[in-house]
């Protein structure tokens, strides 16, 4: 819905859609007057979370319905990558027997990007882990890597991936290769609603899909960018890391605040796709980088690696950030 409410009453509404967020926007530099432009946000249900628009502009109806394009290349999305209702993405996972199927535009895209972020992290960004992904969770919130191995960790590999970019085909060339886009189609998404968004000339707006951000212009004349906390861990006193920016994308991967065990732990989603080990040993992973898809795949790759490996794939990457937090609260920030 598009709201025309009041700075301080559209900040209420915006902070009861956050939820339990990896990364929280500050909405109050939105509350700051200026009588030349009019705030005006729209918070949809897609891909599994609640995405929220937020942009600053002179001319309200115009804005709202850039707005309504934007909504519509969300829905566009979810339509085509979707694992969890039948979408040319589940019928491609099932393709196994029938040879290529003829894929959407838009999920070639990704699924090419996809491949390219596989080799930029050394491989600790698999979207080909879809075989794993639906035997994570086992009861009582055990991973063990033994079952997940035995549950399709042989089709795990790019390798059985052929992807004809002409045609716009893809096939699947092993019975347990499932492709899992969960990690960046939402990052996707926002990089498509956001272009959308500058193409109508909006040059200051915010996109939250339950945490994968992009950030554009700034709130209001007098602030350098949009502001964004990293949510600590529940429990722990000091400083909250915040964030400023400005068209700058940010995602952050973690398990707090996953489904809980019988023991009252997070139970884990996040597993290092060579060893199909759960991951741990941070609370959350960070990556602010220039596309949302990007800093989605970044995120992923920097809750599952070693803290050697993302140091240095870090400085091989000008225009990538990584803030590793730990249970404790401490931030380790690697890259530029």
């Amino acid at each position: 819905m598009t709201t025309g409410l009041s700075r301080r009453r559209l900040l209420t509404t915006l902070g009861a859609t956050a939820g339990g967020a990896l990364l929280l926007p500050d909405w109050t530099s939105l509350l700051h007057p200026e009588p030349d432009a009019k705030v005006v946000s729209r918070w949809v249900p897609v891909m599994g979370t609640t995405v929220t628009l937020v942009a600053r502009h002179a001319d309200r109806r115009h804005c709202e319905a850039a707005m309504a394009i934007a909504v519509r290349d969300l829905f566009d999305v979810h339509g085509a990558m979707t694992r969890h209702e039948p979408s040319p993405l589940t019928s491609m996972n099932h393709s196994f027997q029938r040879g290529a199927s003829q894929i959407p535009e838009a999920l070639l895209t990704v699924l090419e990007r996809s491949r390219g972020l596989h080799e930029a992290t050394d491989g600790l960004f698999n979207a080909t882990i879809g075989s794993l992904t639906g035997h994570l969770v086992q009861p009582g919130g055990a991973s063990p890597s033994a079952e997940l191995a035995s549950a399709g960790g042989g089709g795990c590999n790019w390798e059985h991936v052929e992807v004809d970019s002409d045609r716009r085909t893809v096939r699947l060339t092993h019975p347990e290769t499932r492709l899992d886009l969960d990690g960046v189609a939402k990052g996707y998404a926002v990089d498509r609603a956001a272009r959308t968004l500058r193409q109508a000339g909006i040059e200051h707006f915010l996109i939250n899909a339950g945490g994968d951000i992009y950030a554009a212009g700034r709130p209001n004349r007098d602030a350098p960018g949009w502001r964004v906390q990293v949510t600590q861990p529940q429990g722990v006193a000091g400083a909250s890391h915040t964030l400023v920016l400005s068209d700058r994308a940010v995602a952050t991967s973690g398990n707090g605040f996953r489904p809980r065990n019988e023991d009252d732990e997070p139970i884990p989603h996040l597993f290092h796709p060579r060893t199909q080990a759960a991951r741990t040993r941070l609370f959350s992973a960070t990556a602010l980088a220039d596309t949302t898809l990007q800093a989605d795949a970044w995120a992923t790759a920097a809750f599952v690696g070693e803290s050697t490996q993302l140091e240095r794939l870090a400085g091989e990457h000008s225009d990538l950030k990584l803030l590793l937090m730990g249970h404790d609260g401490t931030v380790v920030a690697l890259g530029a």
